[in-house]
């Protein structure tokens, strides 16, 4: 269902979406207008939080059921932070290069909206690592591919299953959902390495994104939307770690990510926000380092539609404030997402 001016999803929905509109010498106009705002302000889907970045804004917002997405990931992070969401070495100097290809489905669940994903990434990561004593900093580097990403979304409160007419005339207001993620085990990774694309354990990620947005309609050009994502992120032993222990472990790591987001027109939005980490205390051998992280973060984001059916992100954030082993440094996310 390619949308295009030929494309089915253009053709599913334009017969609603001129009901709508009620002007039938206009049909195309309506159409294009009316399914290029709805990509443009909300087609990014569901966010993929990496290395304490955070999902980013209107990363979940309501949708139209029984569409898919594609969605290209490209960034470049620099500072002390691996690939993980939680891993942090004081006073390394990484930089890392990473994409990810996401794909999306979404679906009505007992008429609420939601989602499933999955997504895949591929890293090229080198920098200098502090090792102590009298030798320093060591140069290392891993290219690979990361472990994979399992993703489910289920709207609780303000979230039905719509389309066509339904959703271009929904007032969205407040709305509540649940998403969880799985970060499995399976990228690249060699304890002989000081640091790795993959990580040796498992990692759950549960986020309760809340939005209230400003606007009499989904496709509001005027829409204003206030975000608070909540999340915590906890973590299996990793029984073949690098360095000396045979075991390490990791306390849970809080976040809390809020943006505030403001439609240029209806194609075109721009966000402010931050994004506080704390928690994540490390073991080895099951002794607690003393190493909480904790951090807080800005950045801001601009998007776009590219055409009908594409829609491209741009975010740029770095830290402004840290404990001595919290997250450190800028990155620089691009995101394009294609709707089918």
């Amino acid at each position: 269902m390619q949308i295009t001016q030929n494309g089915s999803l253009l053709d599913l929905y334009q017969d609603h979406i001129l009901k709508f509109s009620n002007v039938r010498n206009i049909k195309h106009i309506w159409s294009r207008c009316i399914l290029i705002a709805v990509i443009s302000i909300f087609m990014l889907g569901p966010g993929i939080a990496w290395a304490g970045s955070g999902d980013g804004p209107r990363s979940f917002p309501l949708l139209p059921k029984d569409i898919n997405l594609l969605t290209v990931y490209a960034l470049y992070q620099s500072g002390d932070q691996l690939l993980s969401p939680d891993q942090t070495i004081p006073d390394a100097d990484i930089d890392a290069y990473i994409g990810i290809l996401q794909y999306t489905r979404t679906f009505s669940l007992y008429d609420h909206l939601g989602a499933a994903f999955v997504a895949i990434p591929y890293a090229d990561i080198k920098g200098s690592v502090p090792i102590g004593g009298s030798v320093g900093t060591v140069s290392t580097s891993d290219t690979g591919f990361g472990g994979i990403i399992l993703g489910g979304i289920f709207g609780l409160v303000g979230s039905p299953a719509l389309s066509g007419k339904e959703f271009a005339e929904y007032d969205p207001g407040l709305q509540i959902g649940l998403v969880g993620k799985a970060f499995l085990p399976t990228g690249s990774y060699d304890s002989d390495r000081i640091i790795s694309v993959g990580s040796n354990r498992l990692a759950g990620q549960f986020v309760l994104p809340i939005t209230y947005s400003f606007a009499s309609s989904m496709v509001d050009p005027t829409m204003t939307t206030f975000e608070i994502l909540p999340s915590v992120t906890i973590f299996e032993d990793n029984t073949d770690p690098s360095g000396g222990a045979d075991t390490t472990g990791q306390k849970p790591l809080f976040t809390l990510e809020a943006h505030l987001t403001r439609n240029l027109n209806r194609t075109t939005w721009v966000s402010f926000g931050g994004i506080y980490n704390y928690g994540g205390e490390t073991s080895a051998d099951n002794v607690w380092q003393n190493d909480r992280r904790e951090s807080l973060g800005l950045g801001a984001s601009l998007s776009f539609a590219a055409t009908s059916s594409t829609t491209i992100k741009l975010s740029y954030g770095e830290t402004a404030w840290r404990n001595d082993d919290g997250l450190d440094g800028k990155l620089f996310r691009f995101v394009t997402t294609y709707g089918f």
